[in-house]
């Protein structure tokens, strides 16, 4: 058996081959192509299909394949599944914000949060698709299932992708009659909702040899399989452009005051799954270093003198940092509010608790600075991962879990790990 896992993002296409034990044969990275109205989520999953095969997968008697992608972004498609649309893409608010905006007015927003995990927000597809001619298409398909129909001609989605699209009732895993109603959508342009990790399409013969389709999911929650995330006990901090806390815990957690924690269900456990976005910390440490005059090869070269630095009394912010001695104890100040933003999160949402891992993903992993403030100030271990193919891999164990394998590799075998230690364990 061999397991496929790719991620359609949002600016590139991963895809990751896996054998029975959890050893890597193949892997790939593309960029997505520059602006285009062009729906190339298909043609991005038959050229990483196509780079597999260079393994000689076909000869291998079951292969499995899950797709993980960018949650919220659909296209409108007719009968044969063809589009008839553009790519509506998740970082455009812009086509739902007046439906966004008459809801609002129409509706209570704490229930549509209720009832849906997220805020009133015109990147919603529920509110794009509020506007739309309902005769100019028979169905809407998220990503994944846009490229499942090519092959199959049915339309199938999964549970985490179904809660990015604002028409979910995530507690009871449907469709929401009501929210369907508002919107002018009835159930039949809708993709069927699978709940479990499970082979959804078997055997379906393709150029790649027959493939056994796997229930696909959304990149947060596929970077949380990847990860083996325990209920309760672990959260992962992705780092990169915007910084998110996800957890998997055994209720739905929710923050009534500002709708900004997203509870959902997961659909590779029995748990529920917790999307909190901290903000743009990436960006603005970014932005930050851009101030100093520092680039990313420089602030490598002064990670040993950091590193030798007492952890500052106090945070700097980003207007405070000319009036540092130095540019290291300036960029350590600013780690150290970065911190404090993610501890203050993590306290907030009562996660924190009986917390015994942060694991931290994307750019901030690779940093060796960075995760030791952040350990110092959370006082929790940090367990930096850097793997670039990180959601790729998740969607990769969904497959070998829908097959019923357990790889004998662990993530730590196959990625680059790193363990933080706090200098002072927090007091719980």
């Amino acid at each position: 058996m061999v397991f496929c896992g790719i991620d359609i993002g949002s600016t590139n296409a991963k895809g990751i081959l896996l054998d029975q034990k959890g050893d890597i044969l193949s892997r790939i990275s593309i960029p997505n192509p520059s602006p285009t109205k062009k729906v190339f989520w298909y043609d991005y999953f038959a050229f990483i299909m196509n780079h597999f095969s260079l393994q000689d997968i076909s000869n291998h008697n079951s292969i499995y394949c899950s797709i993980t992608s960018q949650g919220g972004s659909f296209v409108l498609v007719d009968d044969r599944f063809q589009p008839v649309s553009p790519m509506y893409l998740w970082t455009e608010a812009h086509p739902g914000q007046p439906y966004a905006d008459t809801y609002m007015k129409e509706h209570n927003q704490d229930e549509f949060y209720r009832l849906t995990g997220w805020q009133v927000r015109g990147w919603l597809p529920i509110f794009k698709l509020k506007g739309i001619d309902k005769g100019s298409f028979r169905k809407v398909a998220l990503v994944p299932d846009f490229i499942y129909a090519q092959m199959t001609g049915k339309l199938m989605t999964d549970i985490t992708n179904a809660q990015m699209t604002g028409f979910c009732n995530f507690e009871n895993k449907c469709w929401s009659s009501p929210l369907m109603l508002w919107a002018g959508v009835d159930a039949a342009r809708l993709p069927e909702i699978c709940d479990a990790t499970q082979t959804v399409f078997p055997n379906v013969r393709t150029a790649w040899g027959s493939l056994n389709l796997v229930t696909s999911s959304h990149d947060q929650y596929a970077a949380m399989n990847a990860v083996g995330l325990e209920s309760d006990k672990d959260i992962m901090l992705a780092s990169g452009t915007a910084w998110v806390i996800n957890s998997r815990r055994s209720r739905p957690v929710y923050d009534m005051e500002t709708n900004k924690l997203h509870p959902g269900r997961d659909v590779a456990t029995k748990y529920y799954g917790n999307i909190s976005v901290i903000g743009r910390l990436g960006e603005g440490f970014h932005d930050f270093l851009c101030r100093l005059g520092v680039n990313y090869t420089q602030l490598a070269a002064m990670e040993d003198e950091m590193l030798s630095m007492v952890l500052p009394d106090k945070a700097f912010g980003a207007s405070e940092y000319d009036t540092q001695p130095s540019k290291p104890v300036a960029i350590k100040g600013y780690m150290k509010w970065m911190a404090e933003v993610v501890r203050n999160d993590l306290d907030r949402y009562g996660f924190i608790d009986g917390l015994e891992h942060i694991v931290l993903t994307g750019g901030a992993a690779i940093s060796r600075v960075l995760p030791q403030v952040l350990a110092d100030v959370c006082g929790i271990g940090v367990k930096a991962i850097v793997f670039p193919e990180l959601t790729a891999y998740g969607a990769a164990k969904h497959a070998a879990q829908a097959a019923g394998v357990k790889f004998e590799k662990q993530l730590e075998d196959i990625a680059k790990t790193r363990k933080f230690l706090p200098a002072t364990r927090r007091a719980i």
